[in-house]
């Protein structure tokens, strides 16, 4: 007799068979399946209308995108899918891009439910609005709502609307959501922090360094580990003892190997070789292969961490005494 299948895999099951039947959908029986299933107030499946509604989305197009800004204006599911839809739909014209940011900008301050607000931010966060975005200051002042609100969801998407605003107050804002009080915000808005180093080191205000820093002894292990990231991406040394201490475990997080290499300080070069080496003898221990072990000339972040720093070294050994 053939073992039972999970709860999780038989969703798997049913999402890929979702996915291949809307697949051979037209245009237009998408847009009929993404309104039945939105209005259907007796068996309303979630999973059934962001397939059709991830579909419509893939294929694009002029009516496809018309289509989603007219649900815009239905009811609450209707305007939450529509968000959706907007957030990564290939926009055809300058037009249609400009229409679509008004009515993201428009859900994301004005709509009375709150799950739609947080969906035409989240929607927003998906633009590359450059340094001088047209909706900048109406698009900020529904994140400061947001980011005020008692509403997970609103202060989560709050977050991923930030990290493609380049403008003064975004540290004010990101500043608020690194003291928030739940660990997941704080993760993702240190996340959204290096995120934006990544481009300028302006994000790196006194301020917002000061809340990486206490950031350092948070209770929970990745809001740490993305502290610890954001600093060593802005040099700052305050960083150092928190990162020798995350090397201390075997199980060591990729993203500290990683700051280790990015601050490129030959103090932490004994750390990662202690790593190296209880790695080594945790492989040769449980007999483990090459192919289940990290290859140094890929990916391996240990290796690149190491190789960071002596190259780091070697630089500043080639340099000519003052």
């Amino acid at each position: 007799m053939p073992k039972a299948l999970s709860k999780e895999q038989l969703r798997m099951h049913r999402n890929d068979y979702m996915r291949r039947y809307f697949s051979q959908c037209t245009v237009t029986q998408l847009m009929d399946e993404v309104n039945r299933i939105a209005l259907d107030s007796r068996e309303f499946d979630e999973d059934e209308l962001y397939a059709a509604a991830a579909e419509l989305q893939t294929r694009g197009g002029k009516e496809a995108v018309e289509f989603a800004l007219e649900a815009s204006q239905g009811k609450k599911r209707q305007r939450d899918i529509s968000a959706y839809i907007l957030g990564q739909i290939k926009l055809p014209t300058p037009a249609l891009r400009k229409k679509t940011l008004a009515c993201l900008t428009d859900m994301a301050l004005n709509d009375r439910a709150a799950l739609v607000r947080s969906g035409a931010l989240s929607a927003l966060g998906h633009f590359d609005f450059g340094k001088k975005p047209q909706y900048t200051q109406e698009l900020l002042d529904a994140i400061s709502h947001a980011v005020q609100s008692p509403e997970f969801d609103l202060r989560f998407s709050a977050i991923f609307a930030l990290m493609n605003i380049r403008h003064p107050e975004t540290q004010a804002l990101l500043l608020k959501l690194l003291r928030d009080k739940d660990k997941s915000i704080r993760d993702w808005a240190a996340f959204a922090v290096h995120c934006h180093g990544d481009e300028s080191a302006d994000i790196y205000t006194p301020a917002i360094r000061n809340a990486l820093v206490k950031l350092l002894n948070d209770k929970d292990e990745m809001v740490r580990a993305e502290a610890i990231y954001a600093l060593a991406q802005a040099k700052d040394l305050r960083v150092i003892p928190a990162l020798k201490k995350a090397l201390r475990s075997l199980d060591a997080l990729d993203i500290c190997i990683e700051a280790a290499g990015t601050l490129g300080r030959a103090e932490l070069l004994p750390a990662l070789e202690r790593l190296q080496k209880k790695c080594d003898q945790y492989a040769k221990k449980n007999k483990m292969t090459k192919q289940e072990t990290s290859d140094e000339d890929n990916d391996d972040p240990l290796f690149q961490a190491i190789a960071a720093i002596r190259v780091a070294q070697q630089h500043q050994e080639n340099q000519p005494a003052a």
